[in-house]
C-alpha cells in the first residue's frame, strides 16, 4: 500500500514520462518494451541452470540505459514494467519456484534507499502470486563489482553471502533475482551456498546480460 502510494505521489509531482524515449504517460512505454527479445541461456555460471532474462546489455542501447537507471535513479518506478515484461516472457519458469532477490548490504541499501533486485522479485510476485523469500542474507561488505574484473568479481563475493537460518524450509527449487548478469559472480556465489543447502534447481531472472 506505501509502495503505491508514494508512487501516486511521484507521479502527481513528476508525471510520468518514458525514461528511454519520453513519451508522455508511463515510466517505460509499451514501444520500448517490445523492442526487448527475451533470452534463455544455459548453463551461463557454475551453480546456475539457465538465465532468464530482457536481452542483452552490450548489444541493446535501451537495455543499457534501462538497467543503470534502474539501479540508480528511477528503480521505484521502473521496477514494476520490467518485472510484469519479466512475468509475461517467463511465466511457467517463475512459477516453478521461490523467488530469491539477490540482498545488498544495508549500508548500500540505506545510501541507495531501495534494493532493485527485491523490487523486481515483488513486481513479478504480484503477476505470478509467487513467493518472495529472503532466503539468502549478505554477512560481508563487498567493493563495487562494476570496478573488477571477471576473476576479481568472484574473489569479491566468495562467503559474502549465506543462507538465512530463520527460515523453516528451503525448497528444491529458487529463482535468483538481480538486475544484470554480466560474469554472474554474485548469483553464481549465492548459488553454491544454497545448493550446500539442499536446493537443487537453480534458475536466475535478470533484466539484461551484459
Amino acid at each position: 500500500m506505501f509502495a503505491s502510494f508514494s508512487t501516486h505521489v511521484l507521479d502527481l509531482l513528476y508525471p510520468p514520462a518514458c525514461r528511454n524515449c519520453g513519451h508522455d504517460g508511463v515510466w517505460l512505454c509499451g514501444r520500448c518494451l517490445g523492442a526487448m527479445r527475451p533470452l534463455v541461456i544455459s548453463r551461463p555460471a557454475p551453480g546456475i541452470d539457465r538465465l532468464l532474462c530482457l536481452g542483452s546489455y552490450d548489444r541493446s542501447p535501451l537495455l543499457k540505459r534501462v538497467v543503470q537507471e534502474l539501479k540508480y535513479n528511477a528503480g521505484r518506478v521502473l521496477a514494476a514494467p520490467l518485472a510484469a515484461s519479466l512475468a509475461k516472457a517467463f511465466r511457467q519458469d517463475v512459477a516453478r519456484g521461490i523467488l530469491i532477490p539477490v540482498p545488498l548490504h544495508p549500508s548500500r541499501q540505506r545510501s541507495r534507499g531501495f534494493n532493485q533486485s527485491e523490487l523486481l522479485a515483488q513486481g513479478i510476485a504480484r503477476m505470478t502470486k509467487c513467493q518472495v523469500t529472503e532466503a539468502v542474507v549478505r554477512i560481508k561488505k563487498t567493493r563495487p563489482q562494476v570496478t573488477l574484473n571477471e576473476a576479481e568479481r568472484f574473489r569479491n563475493v566468495h562467503g559474502a553471502f549465506a543462507v538465512n537460518m530463520t527460515l523453516e524450509f528451503l525448497p528444491e527449487y529458487g529463482i535468483i533475482l538481480d538486475d544484470v548478469f554480466t560474469t554472474g559472480a554474485t548469483v553464481s556465489e549465492i548459488a553454491r551456498v544454497l545448493r550446500a543447502a539442499g536446493m537443487e534447481h537453480i534458475t536466475a531472472v535478470t533484466v539484461a546480460k551484459g
